[in-house]
Protein backbone atom coordinates (compact mmCIF):
# COMPACT_ATOMS: atom_id res chain seq x y z
CA UNK A 1 0.00 0.00 0.00
CA UNK A 2 2.81 2.41 0.64
CA UNK A 3 6.39 2.87 -0.97
CA UNK A 4 9.60 1.14 0.97
CA UNK A 5 10.50 4.39 3.53
CA UNK A 6 7.13 6.35 3.50
CA UNK A 7 6.59 7.78 6.77
CA UNK A 8 4.31 10.31 8.30
CA UNK A 9 5.01 13.34 10.36
CA UNK A 10 4.23 16.61 11.83
CA UNK A 11 6.07 18.67 9.48
CA UNK A 12 7.28 18.72 5.49
CA UNK A 13 10.98 18.25 4.21
CA UNK A 14 12.62 18.91 0.73
CA UNK A 15 15.25 17.50 -0.83
CA UNK A 16 17.21 19.69 -3.42
CA UNK A 17 19.17 18.35 -6.40
CA UNK A 18 21.76 15.69 -6.32
CA UNK A 19 25.19 16.14 -6.92
CA UNK A 20 28.55 13.76 -7.49
CA UNK A 21 31.84 14.73 -6.31
CA UNK A 22 33.23 12.89 -9.38
CA UNK A 23 30.89 11.65 -12.56
CA UNK A 24 33.57 8.56 -12.89
CA UNK A 25 34.66 6.26 -10.09
CA UNK A 26 37.95 4.37 -10.68
CA UNK A 27 38.42 0.82 -8.66
CA UNK A 28 39.70 1.67 -5.26
CA UNK A 29 38.38 5.14 -5.38
CA UNK A 30 35.14 7.07 -3.70
CA UNK A 31 32.73 9.84 -5.32
CA UNK A 32 30.46 11.81 -2.83
CA UNK A 33 26.46 11.99 -3.55
CA UNK A 34 25.04 14.69 -2.03
CA UNK A 35 21.59 17.51 -1.75
CA UNK A 36 20.27 19.85 0.19
CA UNK A 37 17.61 18.54 2.65
CA UNK A 38 15.29 21.26 4.38
CA UNK A 39 12.37 21.30 6.72
CA UNK A 40 10.13 23.62 4.90
CA UNK A 41 7.15 23.21 7.28
CA UNK A 42 6.56 24.82 10.98
CA UNK A 43 7.66 21.81 13.51
CA UNK A 44 10.61 20.38 14.51
CA UNK A 45 10.94 16.36 12.56
CA UNK A 46 13.29 13.80 11.81
CA UNK A 47 13.44 12.55 7.99
CA UNK A 48 15.77 9.57 6.40
CA UNK A 49 17.46 10.39 3.43
CA UNK A 50 18.03 6.75 1.58
CA UNK A 51 21.15 6.39 -1.38
CA UNK A 52 19.88 3.96 -4.01
CA UNK A 53 21.85 2.63 -7.24
CA UNK A 54 20.67 0.80 -10.18
CA UNK A 55 23.12 -1.28 -12.51
CA UNK A 56 22.14 0.06 -16.13
CA UNK A 57 23.58 -3.19 -18.36
CA UNK A 58 24.72 -5.82 -15.96
CA UNK A 59 25.75 -9.29 -16.91
CA UNK A 60 22.28 -10.40 -15.42
CA UNK A 61 19.09 -9.00 -13.48
CA UNK A 62 19.53 -6.68 -11.25
CA UNK A 63 17.08 -4.75 -9.16
CA UNK A 64 15.53 -1.79 -10.43
CA UNK A 65 16.37 0.02 -6.86
CA UNK A 66 18.93 -1.29 -3.91
CA UNK A 67 19.18 0.67 -0.73
CA UNK A 68 22.91 0.90 0.05
CA UNK A 69 22.33 3.70 2.92
CA UNK A 70 20.57 5.71 5.12
CA UNK A 71 21.00 9.21 7.25
CA UNK A 72 18.38 9.86 9.88
CA UNK A 73 18.40 14.07 10.14
CA UNK A 74 16.49 16.11 12.48
CA UNK A 75 16.14 19.50 11.57
CA UNK A 76 14.05 22.48 12.72
CA UNK A 77 11.84 24.57 10.90
CA UNK A 78 13.72 26.50 8.11
CA UNK A 79 16.70 24.83 8.89
CA UNK A 80 18.82 22.68 6.21
CA UNK A 81 22.03 20.49 6.05
CA UNK A 82 23.81 18.98 2.89
CA UNK A 83 23.26 15.12 3.63
CA UNK A 84 26.43 13.40 2.08
CA UNK A 85 27.14 9.55 1.12
CA UNK A 86 30.11 7.87 0.17
CA UNK A 87 29.83 5.77 -3.04
CA UNK A 88 32.17 3.06 -3.23
CA UNK A 89 33.30 0.08 -5.47
CA UNK A 90 31.99 -2.55 -3.05
CA UNK A 91 28.48 -0.29 -3.26
CA UNK A 92 28.18 -1.60 -6.70
CA UNK A 93 29.29 -5.64 -6.43
CA UNK A 94 27.14 -7.88 -6.45
CA UNK A 95 27.48 -12.14 -7.84
CA UNK A 96 28.03 -11.48 -11.85
CA UNK A 97 26.68 -13.72 -14.17
CA UNK A 98 29.45 -16.15 -13.72
CA UNK A 99 29.39 -16.74 -10.17
CA UNK A 100 32.06 -13.90 -9.11
CA UNK A 101 30.99 -11.18 -6.61
CA UNK A 102 32.35 -7.87 -8.83
CA UNK A 103 31.55 -5.07 -9.83
CA UNK A 104 31.34 -4.57 -13.91
CA UNK A 105 32.40 -1.54 -15.03
CA UNK A 106 29.37 0.49 -16.63
CA UNK A 107 26.52 3.22 -16.24
CA UNK A 108 24.91 3.32 -12.52
CA UNK A 109 21.83 5.76 -11.39
CA UNK A 110 22.65 6.88 -7.96
CA UNK A 111 19.37 7.87 -5.78
CA UNK A 112 19.20 10.42 -2.97
CA UNK A 113 15.69 10.04 -1.89
CA UNK A 114 12.94 10.53 1.05
CA UNK A 115 11.00 6.63 -0.08
CA UNK A 116 11.56 4.44 -2.77
CA UNK A 117 8.92 6.44 -4.93
CA UNK A 118 10.39 9.94 -4.59
CA UNK A 119 14.06 9.56 -5.58
CA UNK A 120 16.14 11.47 -7.89
CA UNK A 121 19.22 10.33 -9.72
CA UNK A 122 22.19 11.04 -11.45
CA UNK A 123 24.49 8.92 -13.53
CA UNK A 124 27.89 7.57 -12.43
CA UNK A 125 30.48 5.73 -14.22
CA UNK A 126 32.62 2.67 -13.06
CA UNK A 127 35.24 2.88 -14.91
CA UNK A 128 37.97 -0.48 -15.74
CA UNK A 129 40.84 -1.42 -14.07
Amino acid sequence: AYPFGFGLTYTTFALGQVTLSADTLRPGEMVQARAILRNTGDRPGEETVQLYIHDRFASCVRPVKELKAFRKVTLVPGEEVEVVFDVTEDMLKFHTASGAFAAEPGAFDIMLGLSSADTTSVELTLLAE
